[in-house]
């Protein structure tokens, strides 16, 4: 009699795998259909035509398999076309030659046969044996069409598996920058490769194991040198601009040790970061306090530290900075619109133009030194236009204020917003510095710009290291307990509504082939502990390790002891390889 250890997890239910049927199904029609479709009404247009004219059943079969053609693989290119878009670095050459190259390799071995036997063949029987020729042309096509796609479903496939229509390269998306595509499912196929890829190429399963097990419990992986690559290639994007971390995305004592080695600037929110910073020997004039509310009592611990820049959006704020010293400065913050980005923050701070032009006039009546304007365009910003419209329309309103006060602003802040790619692949932090710096480059001289990225510096320096603890079939199918939730290093899929990819740790051995659709779902007793639902994942049991990347940004800042649960341990990456060569 065979024996089942309890550890083990159940059978699959049916219901996934009948799920993976159907988006099997749903894939291929997505795929083709629109393709077909064009392809067919050219095929009854042309076919049709030739036949009433000519009367020759084999001239209407050639001129609709032209006809066919024609329209089919323009849709087919399109639609290869805006697949790699998403994957590909900027640039038409490079796109045009992988379109071309992947529909050739997809289509272009099945259609020298289909075209030059199977269809005319097929087309030509179905109109001589059936008596309606309309008919006729449709039954022919279908069988042909039988033929023809076996075929070119099986080059999709052995592209695909050959990872010829994704990524190669295990550089960071930050840094290499792919265009932004909202995937239908919960995680992008092309985002889950270059993520399994990269984290393989970096790491070796056993060896994550091995600190996983030091640890005792869930971890964090931290690299600071992605930190200081990210701040680095930002700041080489943005010449002349005093990048100010945001230190409210992580304020881990290495992150910030790595950009005050850099003799970076920082931005930080209240006392407590203000005195993490401080503590590194940071001077003042390298710190923006950027809160629009604060008290009192922390702008004078603030300037006690040497800052004297603080932003402000409303009246009741502005008239704060009177009890300060003189040679403190506001910044008013501008509301920016925009429903693009992920999380559009100027439902909470911001003041509007008239709002604005107010505070400066008071600012001008009760003395207190107005140093410019500050915006942010958004959380997740996946696109440079936000950043040009707010640029040109704050540089717009300091002009009109300079010339109405006869003063002279000396700052233009614009803020965060730079984005990281989680489950699906964005434009990155890079490119949209590369074409916002135009407009801020004849700026030199006549204002000092500064920005505050957070996410864009720390989202892809830390990855998550858990392990499943349950395993339970459900009505809706099957869940994966983790180690880690919600209310730990995943704070940031309820605080931030992001998904990073989760990977299983045995895809850094092999790929993901056969997913299973599941929920996975952190170790609380709150029912809202959910990290993620219908998710692709290969058959787990207890113990078997679950890997997040992109665990940077809005994690252990916004991590809880609910439960009286430890948040993860955070380890610096050179422990794997002690760990490694112990």
């Amino acid at each position: 009699m065979t024996t089942t250890s309890p550890l083990a997890a159940p059978a699959a239910p049916a219901r996934p795998r009948l799920h993976r049927l159907r988006r099997a199904v749903a894939f291929w029609i997505a795929r083709y259909l629109p393709c077909e479709i064009a392809g067919t009404v050219l095929l009854l247009a042309a076919g049709l035509s030739v036949l009433r004219s000519s009367g020759s059943p084999l001239a209407a079969a050639a001129a609709g398999t032209v006809a066919e053609a024609v329209g089919f693989y323009a849709v087919a290119f399109v639609l290869i076309l805006t697949e790699q878009r998403r994957v590909v670095p900027s640039g038409a050459w490079t796109l045009l030659s992988r379109t071309v190259g992947l529909g050739v390799a997809e289509f272009g071995p099945v259609e020298l046969l289909d075209t030059l036997l199977a269809r005319p063949a097929l087309l030509y029987l179905g109109m001589s044996v059936l008596p309606d020729p309309a008919v006729g042309l449709v039954a022919g096509k279908l069988a042909a069409d039988v033929l023809f796609y076996v075929g070119a479903a099986t080059a999709y496939r052995v592209t695909e598996l050959a990872g010829w229509r994704t990524r190669t390269d295990a550089r960071p998306l930050d840094v290499v920058g792919v265009e932004s595509v909202r995937p239908a499912d919960a995680v992008a196929p092309v985002m889950r490769e270059v993520r399994r890829r990269q984290l393989a190429a970096a790491y070796r399963r056993s060896d994550l194991a091995a600190v996983a097990d030091r640890a005792g419990g869930p971890v964090l992986l931290l690299d600071t040198q992605v930190v200081r690559d990210r701040y680095a290639a930002l700041g080489a994007a943005l010449p002349g601009v005093h990048l100010h971390y945001a230190v409210k995305a992580l304020d881990h004592v290495d992150v910030l040790t790595a950009i005050a080695d850099a003799d970076g600037r920082f931005d930080v929110a209240g006392e407590a970061e203000l005195r993490q910073v401080v503590a590194l020997g940071v001077p003042g004039d390298r710190i923006l306090f950027s809160n629009p509310i604060a008290t009192t009592a922390e702008r004078l611990a603030a300037v006690h530290a040497g800052v004297r820049l603080f932003v402000v959006d409303n009246q009741v704020e502005l008239l704060k900075l009177r009890d300060l010293p003189a040679d403190c400065a506001a910044l008013v913050r501008l509301a920016v619109h925009n429903p693009d980005a992920h999380i559009d923050l100027s439902t909470k701070f911001g003041a509007d133009r008239r709002t604005a032009e107010r505070l400066v006039a008071t600012a001008v009546a009760q003395g207190v030194t107005v140093a410019g304007f500050a915006f942010h365009v958004g959380s997740q910003t996946t696109t440079a236009d936000p950043f040009r419209r707010a640029i040109t329309d704050t540089l717009a309103l300091m002009d009109v204020l300079e010339a109405r006060h006869g003063i002279r602003f000396r700052i233009l802040d614009i803020g965060g917003g730079f984005p990281a790619s989680y489950c699906e692949p964005e434009i990155s932090a890079v490119e949209i510095a590369r074409a916002v710096a135009p407009l801020l480059e004849p700026l030199a001289g006549r204002l000092t710009v500064l920005a505050e990225p957070g996410r864009a510096i720390v989202a892809d320096a830390m990855t998550a290291i858990s392990r499943v603890v349950g395993v339970a079939d459900r009505p809706d199918g099957r869940w994966y307990y983790l180690d880690d939730g919600l209310y730990g290093s995943f704070s940031n899929v309820l605080t931030e509504d992001v998904h990073p990819v989760l990977l299983a740790g045995s895809e850094l051995d092999r790929p993901i082939t056969d997913p299973e659709w599941v929920t996975l779902a952190g170790p609380t007793c709150d029912s809202a502990d959910v990290i993620a639902r219908r998710y692709p994942m290969p058959q787990l049991k207890v113990g078997d390790l679950v890997l997040a990347p992109t665990m940077g940004a809005y994690t252990t800042v916004t991590a809880s002891r609910f439960n009286g649960r430890t948040p993860a341990t955070i380890l610096r990456t050179d422990l794997v390889a002690a760990t490694a060569v112990a």
